[in-house]
């Protein structure tokens, strides 16, 4: 780790907590040489995980990519403020990745990884899963998802 201030690269580490129920660590670091005191938070690392496109094409893991399409879906919610829909997408996305990573797999279809992420939108809000599914599945997969979450009539 390089310090922020002077770019020294030892550091002491005052303060150590677990956080997002265990899958990352918030560490309070104190420079030893110029005595600046900065936060990091560290996570587990996914892009080991491959995402398969519908079109055959592989691309690495990618926690922004999953993070944008869900905060989207709670942007979209009328009244809802950016802070509170990036904190729920946050929360969101932390969940989909507990799940990949107890799944102890190296590779996932994007419509497999979309699945994941209806089932737990749909859980959490259903208003988000709404505006999740209707633009991620194709009309015919999306009424499915509604029918199998007895939502429809």
């Amino acid at each position: 780790m390089i310090c922020p201030y002077c770019g020294f690269e030892d550091q002491e580490v005052l303060n150590t907590r677990i956080t997002y129920k265990g899958f990352a660590n918030w560490r309070r670091r104190k420079c030893l040489e110029c005595g600046g005191v900065f936060t990091t938070h560290e996570f587990i690392n996914l892009t080991y995980i491959k995402v398969i496109k519908k079109s055959g094409i592989v691309r690495i893991y990618s926690r922004a990519r999953l993070f944008s399409g869900i905060f989207v879906a709670f942007r979209n919610i009328k009244h809802m403020d950016s802070g509170d829909a990036a904190m729920s997408a946050e929360i969101v996305t932390s969940e989909i990745e507990k799940v990949l990573i107890g799944k102890k797999i190296n590779k996932i279809s994007t419509h497999e990884l979309a699945l994941i992420t209806a089932g737990i939108l749909a859980k959490k809000n259903y208003t988000a899963f709404i505006n999740y599914g209707s633009y991620f599945f194709a009309p015919e997969v999306f009424k499915r998802l509604l029918v199998n979450r007895g939502r429809h009539n």
